[in-house]
């Protein structure tokens, strides 16, 4: 749910800058590689589990999965922050050479 919320953040961003086509296609590499750790991590989790005979197991693989998760989280959060900072340092650019034509 949450990378939802994440991924349409991304993507309106996307959409107020003046050069989209560039954009687009760094917020769809982005989104894919994110796509695809998460996917990684589920099938780690998910064979954790199948594999698991106990409930100490379960647990342990519930666990790992969780930090797993957080870590994955605050990496995309060190991210999306780079790359909003690197949109805003983009539209103040094109703001200032507005500018200096008029």
């Amino acid at each position: 749910m949450k990378v939802l919320i994440v991924l349409s953040l991304l993507t309106s961003l996307c959409y107020a800058d003046a050069d989209k086509s560039e954009n687009i296609d760094q917020l769809k590499q982005m989104i894919s590689g994110n796509i695809d750790q998460h996917i990684s991590l589920l099938q780690n989790f998910k064979s954790c589990i199948q594999s698991a005979s106990g409930r100490e197991q379960l647990q342990a693989c519930r666990k790992s999965n969780k930090e797993a998760m957080e870590k994955f989280r605050a990496e995309n959060k060190d991210e999306r922050k780079s790359f909003k900072e690197e949109m805003k340092a983009k539209r103040e650019e094109k703001k200032a050479s507005r500018e200096k034509k008029e």
